[in-house]
């Protein structure tokens, strides 16, 4: 009896050793503290706006895709000092008017145009684009972007980015 309890000790012992690590990482947080009265949800932050399949021959003569809509949250906000925001919006604009952002990619004859919250034409020089009241807790800043064939030039097929900085500023 007593070599089975030893047996069965020496067998759940040698099968509760069997249990090794499989291996360890290493998980950093990262953010910032800003001296703002609203912080900016993270889903919102960063983003990509999906465009979708355009066909070359919608952005002929100038022709736009569908407008796709896309927001920045803001979150935690405290009117009790700042009431309204400001955007403005940076990154390569083509030509002089800046309000249609440059592609990069193998596509070609096209840029980016987005429409802010009161209907009107981003410019990407860093001009304000709307004041936008604010509410204490959560706000939505609505937009849409769609792209737009550049008058003149053959559009070219494939694949493109384009990439814009928004800058809120509270009043």
């Amino acid at each position: 009896m007593s070599k089975k309890i030893i047996l069965a000790a020496l067998i759940s012992g040698v099968m509760s050793s069997s249990v090794f690590a499989a291996g360890s990482g290493t998980v950093s947080f990262q953010g910032e503290i800003i001296d703002a009265p609203c912080g900016i949800s993270a889903d919102t932050a960063s983003q990509i706006v999906p465009m979708g399949k355009i066909s070359n021959a919608s952005l002929a003569d100038g022709g736009k895709s569908t407008a796709q809509n896309f927001n920045i949250q803001l979150v935690d906000c405290d009117v009790s000092t700042l009431k309204t925001v400001d955007v403005s919006f940076t990154g390569g604009a083509i030509g002089t008017d800046s309000d249609m952002l440059a592609i990069q990619g193998s596509a070609s004859g096209a840029g980016v145009v987005v429409i802010g919250m009161n209907g009107e034409k981003v410019k990407f020089d860093g001009s304000s684009v709307t004041n936008q009241n604010l509410l204490t807790g959560r706000n939505t800043l609505n937009f849409s972007a769609y792209l737009q064939g550049l008058s003149g030039q053959a559009i070219v097929p494939g694949d493109f980015t384009a990439v814009s900085n928004f800058l809120l500023e509270y009043k």
